[in-house]
């Protein structure tokens, strides 16, 4: 596939929960009552898809265009008359009583990604076995090959002479050239010539390739011309159908067309898809081979999708066939899927007589084990591996052994299992999972309806309690299952003397939800104004969900709709009762639908929730949604009025001042006042994310001083600044008004002493202060000293260095200190007057804090003095063996230094900024 979008791009969507109060007639022209809503894009239809049961009214046929019919599932293609008004056509016709469909004749593209060259050329053949595959058989011209895609390249080498004849259902009349490319890889890839010395080669050296061209050149096309293409495959003899098409939602047109071409005994290949997530329709329906991807190192691609009808997987990465005689690298499931039919056709070569399901079963028999052992959702049964597939003994029964619950094999939700129950002894257990609670409907086939008399069915639970028993299996078969079950089939008779294949599909109906019964708006389900998240589903046909918020308080509602699965396309409408409905459908399948409404009065907000579908019933669909309503309460702002400079609201110092800018055009006007030069800090904080604030700063002259504006990266704005005795004024402006939520405004102010804002108050103010003025101690930015911080040995020398004054250098070579180094003067200085040294190593360590022992060295030595040899410890945690002992001992005699109050004096620990400049302060002043 290209690494284009390679999937059914749904433009419109279709909610099949419209309520007609009132009908005249299923055929007439006037509607009593009207739903609230239609989606736009069907409205927008240019063309038109309707499935019927039955014979179709005459008076459709007088308002209707026919394009194309379909008899066989009674479906046509259809456009309005010039004359008809649409809105009231489709309000009719979707609730005739033998209508099943109305849909838009919609979009379709191929399932690609572009080029992207990654591997090696063609080394995808050896890693499914073609090598060893053939020696056994290279080509099929027995059977016919359909490509339903872009066309294919008519005269490129590879393919000249393996063309059977096709259509152009794009461009009637013409050729199904391919413009795009796409298809010509994929018939690359199945039948590209072998064996002939030039190019490329495909699966087959030689085979039928059908080309149907139902894409335009860009890749896009339509339903119709895909339904097309099936039909004329099928009634043109083609043995396979290979389909690199999909879709998320269930398509009843598209499902009618592949049972159609199921029953008519042809085998349908399609791509799982691209996007890593749910299994894509056609390939998910029940009995088509659905093939995802892997790289070539078979490991799993987080890119190609899977689920439980994942059947085979095959390289994700090819080297094929391009348009004009070229090749070229492409990837995606799409080019997956061909080698799966490549070797499907191979199969039939070697065993013509198979039937499809057994074509099935070999390919899945003969699967390289990739995974999780066994089959798992990742890699299906495994690696496509031709070579095993056309040499193995063809199981009669692939999930053998499977006599007993521990050797279960896996049952997948809606996809048909064929087994075999070999005589009255035979036992088959299957091991059958579920993500989700709900109800599990079994379907059980078997060629003759009288072998369903000797059948019976038992399910398990994990517990290995019998939940049910089947015996009459003609009936409906439905069990609910939470998770993990077993089932076993076996015949009632044990003496039955003959074998019988059967196939197996468990369909799976999601669990009713906890608010259930609420399809319809008189049921809704009651919900207070306040922050919730729940979690819904859509267990049933036409499914529906009411709730109702009830709001006291005025407010802003903001409502949030995610679904857990792209198979889900969710919508909602919301309204205040009594007033009109506000229709949400802007996402595509799997994506989120969103709605806030500003200035909720208080009151009753009906919502309905529905998952939009195709058809005239909406279906049930395996997965969650989670429904989130956030209720915001309106907030007063208590400092209100302050929209003008002279009803500025007077702040004081350190408490949080809270308001809105409601309404529109609002501005917030505060002042503050100071008695002396102070350090101010202003924050504002807690804006909301989806609004902008601007805060601006005034002197009393009215001069702007500062203005910040905040992003939507930005919660919180900030105004630092120096500020002189005087009163200043702040203005708070927003991009929007805002009444749910409060901001915040703190003002802060420190008393500047010394040139520092945080020395006011603390033990050595004066110390720190005096030092500061004749320039010998200095602080960090935003004006601090951080008295209690710790003081490192640059910054100790150059204190030291400024104080004594000293003038000399001399040469130091520290590894650790460049002579570009900030304190490297200092420190040169201070070295010569022998007031520090380095270490062993070599290295200064300038950045290390100074410990008390070695400031009281470095004070030592600025003294003159030379130490004081102790007679006992000066303090309990200096020994007479410390190597400072004799510093601290004479600095302690002359009452330089002092311990704490424990008899300590610590001589290990740091050095404070506020110790240091004390000693600093008392040096400088004996000096004097």
């Amino acid at each position: 596939m290209d690494r284009m979008k390679q999937r059914i791009t749904v433009v419109w969507t279709l909610v099949l929960t419209l309520a007609l109060s009132t009908l005249l007639s299923s055929v007439g022209r006037q509607v009593s009552a009207i739903p609230q809503e239609l989606p736009t894009a069907l409205l927008e239809a240019e063309e038109f898809i309707v499935g019927w049961e039955g014979d179709v009214p005459e008076a459709f046929w007088s308002e209707v265009e026919l394009i194309d019919s379909f008899p066989e599932i009674g479906a046509y293609t259809v456009k309005l008359q010039s004359d008809i008004e649409r809105k009231e056509w489709l309000y009719t016709w979707l609730h005739a009583e033998q209508m099943k469909y109305i849909q838009p004749n919609h979009p379709v593209e191929i399932l690609g990604k572009p080029n992207d060259p990654l591997y090696s050329k063609q080394s995808y053949l050896k890693q499914i076995g073609m090598e060893k595959a053939w020696d056994t058989v290279q080509s099929n011209t027995s059977i016919k090959i359909a490509v339903v895609d872009t066309g294919v390249d008519l005269y490129h080498p590879e393919l000249s002479g393996r063309l059977a004849p096709g259509v152009n259902l794009v461009d009637a009349g013409a050729q199904p050239m391919d413009d795009n490319g796409h298809g010509t890889s994929v018939a690359g890839i199945i039948a590209a010539a072998g064996n002939n010395k030039q190019g490329t080669t495909g699966i087959l050296w030689n085979t039928k390739i059908m080309p149907v061209k139902v894409m335009e050149a860009d890749g896009s096309g339509d339903e119709n011309k895909l339904g097309q293409g099936i039909r004329y495959a099928v009634e043109n003899q083609a043995k396979i159908i290979v389909l690199s098409l999909g879709l998320y939602k269930y398509s009843p047109f598209l499902k009618d067309i592949t049972q159609y071409a199921e029953s008519s005994g042809v085998l349908l290949v399609a791509a799982s898809g691209n996007d890593g997530d749910d299994i894509k329709y056609p390939a998910a329906y029940p009995t088509v081979m659905a093939v995802g991807g892997v790289s070539s190192s078979n490991g799993i691609l987080a890119e190609s999708s899977f689920g439980d009808e994942l059947d085979l997987v095959a390289p994700y990465h090819v080297y094929s066939t391009a348009l004009g005689g070229e090749y070229e690298q492409r990837s995606g499931t799409s080019m997956a899927a061909p080698q799966v039919a490549a070797a499907a056709a191979l199969i039939w070569a070697e065993y013509p007589q198979l039937r499809p399901y057994q074509v099935r079963n070999l390919l899945k028999q003969t699967a390289q084990d990739i995974g999780d052992p066994g089959w798992d959702k990742r890699t299906g049964y495994g690696l496509l591996r031709v070579d095993q597939a056309l040499v193995a003994e063809q199981a009669a029964d692939i999930f053998e052994e499977n006599e007993t619950i521990q050797s279960a094999k896996r049952l997948r939700m809606s996809t048909m299992s064929t087994a075999v129950l070999s005589g009255g002894s035979d036992k088959d257990w299957y091991h059958i999972r579920s993500d989700y609670k709900g109800k599990v409907s079994l379907k059980l086939k078997t060629a003759s309806p009288s072998y369903l008399s000797q059948i019976q069915v038992r399910v398990i639970s994990a517990a290995g309690q019998t939940v049910h028993l089947f015996e009459d299996v003609t009936k409906p078969m439905s069990f609910s299952i939470t998770y993990d079950m077993y089932v076993e089939v076996r015949a009632k008779n044990a003496k039955l003397n003959e074998s019988i294949v059967y196939h197996l599909t468990p369909e799976f109906n999601i669990y009713s939800d906890q608010f259930e019964n609420n399809d319809q708006q008189f049921k809704a389900y009651s919900m207070p104004a306040r922050n919730m998240t729940i979690k819904g589903t859509f267990h049933q046909m036409n499914d529906v969900d009411w709730f109702v918020i009830n709001v006291d308080q005025p407010g802003t509602l903001k409502l949030k709709l995610l679904p857990d699965t792209y198979r889900m396309d969710v919508a909602f409408s919301v309204a205040r009762e009594g007033e009109k409905f506000d229709y949400r459908d802007f996402g595509n399948d799997g994506e989120g639908e969103y709605k806030t409404l500003e200035d909720v009065l208080p009151g009753k907000y009906y919502v309905k929730i529905t998952n939009v579908t195709y058809s005239k019933d909406s279906y049930p669909v395996a997965g969650e949604y989670i429904f989130a309503v956030e209720y915001n309460q309106k907030v007063v702002d208590p400092n209100e009025p302050n929209d003008r400079s002279y009803q500025a609201t007077k702040l004081t110092a350190n408490y949080r001042y809270e308001g809105t800018i409601d309404p529109q055009n609002d501005v917030d006007y505060f002042e503050f006042s100071l008695k002396e030069k102070s350090y101010v800090k202003l924050n504002l904080s807690n804006i909301p994310t989806d609004r902008l604030m601007a805060m601006r700063v005034y002197d009393s002259s009215q001069n702007q001083l500062s203005m910040q504006l905040s992003d939507q990266k930005m919660s919180q704005l900030n105004f630092e600044r120096v500020l002189n005795k005087g009163t200043y004024t702040i203005r708070l402006t927003s991009s929007q008004s805002f009444s749910n939520q409060t901001y915040y405004l703190k003002l802060s102010t420190a008393k500047m002493v010394g040139g520092f804002r945080d020395i006011s108050g603390h033990w050595a103010e004066a110390y720190i202060s005096d030092l500061s003025k004749r320039n010998i101690v200095n602080g960090y930015d935003n004006y601090q000293f951080k008295p209690n911080g710790q003081v490192t040995r640059a910054e100790a020398v150059v204190f030291f260095a400024r104080a004594l004054n000293l003038q000399k250098p001399t040469t130091i070579a520290f590894r650790d200190l460049s002579p570009t180094h900030w304190a490297y003067s200092s420190v040169s200085r201070a070295v010569e007057a022998n007031l520090i040294s380095g270490y062993p190593d070599a290295s200064f360590k300038p950045n290390q804090p100074i410990t008390r022992a070695e400031m009281s060295i470095m004070l030592m030595k600025s003294l003159n003095l030379k130490g004081k040899t102790a007679s006992k410890k000066p303090f309990k945690d200096v020994s007479v063996s410390h190597w400072a002992a004799k510093a601290i001992t004479e600095l302690k005699s002359k009452d330089w230094v002092s311990g704490y109050e424990d008899g300590t004096y610590r001589p290990n620990a740091n050095a404070t900024r506020a110790e240091f400049s004390a000693l600093i302060y008392r040096l400088v002043n004996e000096d004097a």
